[in-house]
């Protein structure tokens, strides 16, 4: 018998599981990803970790014993896999979220830090040992003993009011940590021994989202690049700049800056001679598109390359294993496509069609995405050179069996001064040509931030 099928409620809404951004193993055989799944019943979300494979089989759970554990990546050596999560384990209840390390075939997640302000965001480094990630400090602060007694005093306070002067207190839905910075730090994940890469220096990260895209580590371990604002007041609209640390002397050097231009989401060459980053000239005008641009060491000078290309780039940026190209998300008529951009001709060709692809990792010669559409949540695809793409996982596909949706098209209509003017069109389930409905009209942001043909799920 035919399934019976329903018009989507909230309640199948809150039933979809989310992925996060995968990571491919150096080898490229395996997927790390994230999978959130809600309960309306007990008003909670939980996380956990899923292996999916580029070669075929089932997916298979990393992790079941936590129930917040995100951002995983795998190790440069492919033997185990780092997240971010809390947990009461090891005799220790975390009150701010660490670091783990899984071996990929099975077992026990040890913790791997114990950072007293925890961690935020995180890269490996190439020795497999080190990492470098993101806490939110108290600058003034000296020593992990003095940002834990200051942690502590502000949790035990009994007001929850504050007075602040800052420009830049809050962003979306959360206020940004009262009186700290996001600071940079080197951790052993043998030892748990970590040191703050800013203390005592005037830097810190974005204070709104200081996440995995604002810095990068070179593939020789031996530098890290990271975008600061070099203003005295930080602001949402800052214009950041670049600088590169030598992570044994702690030396830095400003490579990037220009009062005019904004610049982020920097990422090393395979031979750490170059830095492309996301440029938007600022200066001229506050909705400007980012550019690729890239910083060479030779000459110690910066280019933007893609100011001929009418696309706007998104972070993350990664290098072409060879160096002479860069892959990027831009969007391009109401869709997000991943794209390889080839910087000697300057040219742009389309790897991956959206939908809108959120994430995408590289690997071995290997290419996965997390896409969705109008029509379908967030998947995960694999991308073979010479093959169709393949789907790795199959989540929602039962919830998604139940539903009866109304399909959207895309219509251009003639606007303003005969421009013309993309509109997306969704009909009601089970539409019916011969008969009248009523119309709902949504204006969204275009062209900057504009609905797009995208699964979102405030809508």
């Amino acid at each position: 018998m035919a399934q019976k099928t329903h018009a989507i409620t909230v309640d199948d809404l809150w039933k979809m599981e989310r992925l996060g951004a995968p990571s491919l193993s150096p080898d490229g055989a395996q997927v790390a990803v994230s999978l959130t799944r809600y309960s309306m019943e007990d008003n909670n979300a939980s996380s956990s970790v899923w292996l999916l494979s580029t070669l075929g089989g089932r997916p298979r759970p990393l992790t079941q014993c936590g129930d917040k554990d995100g951002q995983p990546r795998f190790s440069p050596q492919g033997d185990q896999v780092a997240f971010l999560a809390k947990r009461d384990q090891q005799g220790h209840k975390d009150e701010e979220t660490q670091l783990f390390l899984i071996p990929v075939d099975g077992g026990e997640a040890c913790r791997a830090s114990s950072l007293a302000t925890g961690i935020e965001a995180y890269r490996w480094c190439p020795d497999g040992r080190r990492v470098v990630c993101v806490s939110w400090v108290w600058p003034e602060l000296q020593g992990a003993a003095a940002q834990a007694k200051a942690l502590k005093e502000f949790k035990s306070r009994k007001e929850s009011v504050y007075a602040t002067s800052e420009a830049q207190y809050r962003h979306w839905d959360h206020h940004i940590p009262m009186g700290r910075e996001a600071h940079l730090h080197l951790l052993d994940t043998h030892t748990g021994r970590s040191q703050d890469l800013f203390e005592g220096l005037p830097y810190e990260l974005n204070r709104a989202e200081p996440d995995a895209q604002t810095f990068d580590v070179s593939a020789d371990g031996t530098r890290v690049v990271f975008a600061f604002d070099p203003a005295p007041e930080k602001r949402g609209d800052g214009r950041y700049a670049l600088a590169e640390m030598d992570l044994k002397t702690r030396r830095v050097r400003v490579i990037a800056q220009d009062s005019e231009w904004d610049f982020s989401a920097p990422c090393y060459s395979p031979d750490g001679s170059k830095v492309a980053f996301i440029a938007s000239h600022q200066g001229l005008k506050h909705t400007m598109p980012g550019h690729v641009a890239v910083w060479q060491r030779a000459s110690g000078r910066w280019q933007v390359v893609s100011e001929d290309w009418d696309h706007e780039v998104q972070a993350p940026l990664r290098w072409h294993e060879d160096g002479r190209s860069v892959y990027l998300c831009a969007e391009q008529q109401g869709r997000r496509h991943l794209w390889q951009f080839l910087l000697s001709e300057r040219q742009a060709q389309r790897v991956v069609q959206g939908g809108t692809v959120h994430a995408f990792d590289l690997a071995a010669g290997a290419l996965v995405t997390l896409s969705d559409s109008s029509q379908h949540p967030a998947r995960v695809h694999v991308h073979p050179q010479d093959a169709p793409p393949r789907r790795l996982e199959s989540f929602n596909d039962a919830l998604m069996a139940s539903l009866r949706l109304g399909r959207s098209e895309e219509v251009w209509i003639k606007g303003a001064l005969g421009e013309p003017i993309q509109m997306w069109l969704t009909y009601p389930p089970g539409f019916d040509p011969g008969k009248t409905y009523p119309l709902m009209h949504n204006i969204h942001g275009g062209p900057h931030t504009a609905a797009g043909d995208v699964w979102h799920y405030r809508w």
